[in-house]
């Protein structure tokens, strides 16, 4: 899944809101209680996205990149920019978008990389 918007949403606990289109599989799955995870990619990462917008197959889309589970158990990008560990702790629905507030129960980082950012319709 691919989010269209994340921020923060406060300090103690530490929250992030994660807003995800309501037409995505993986919004069903999303619900108080359960973990996910969240990665912020490079640039050499373009294709992730894709695969999991419905570009690969389900049983592919972790062939892209270096996959490992969080202490969770959940996978994310071993060498992602940021890689965090949410437990669904809300959801507000409003029209489009499903709109998670997830509690932060680990992060890391890798250093200083390029992020990869959506504008004008395309990765860069």
């Amino acid at each position: 899944m691919a989010a269209t918007s994340v921020t923060s949403v406060s300090l103690d606990p530490l929250s992030l809101l994660v807003c995800v289109s309501r037409g995505t599989g993986i919004r069903r799955a999303i619900r108080r209680g359960i973990s996910f995870t969240g990665n912020l990619l490079e640039r050499r990462y373009a294709p992730v996205p894709f695969a999991f917008r419905g570009a690969a197959a389900s049983t592919e889309r972790f062939g892209f990149g270096k996959w490992r589970a969080s202490n969770s158990g959940i996978p994310w990008l071993e060498d992602g920019v940021t890689m965090i560990d949410f437990l669904v702790d809300g959801e507000v629905e409003y029209r489009s978008h499903s709109n998670t507030i997830g509690l932060v129960r680990d992060a890391r980082a890798c250093g200083e990389v390029p992020p990869l950012i959506y504008l004008n319709g395309q990765y860069q």
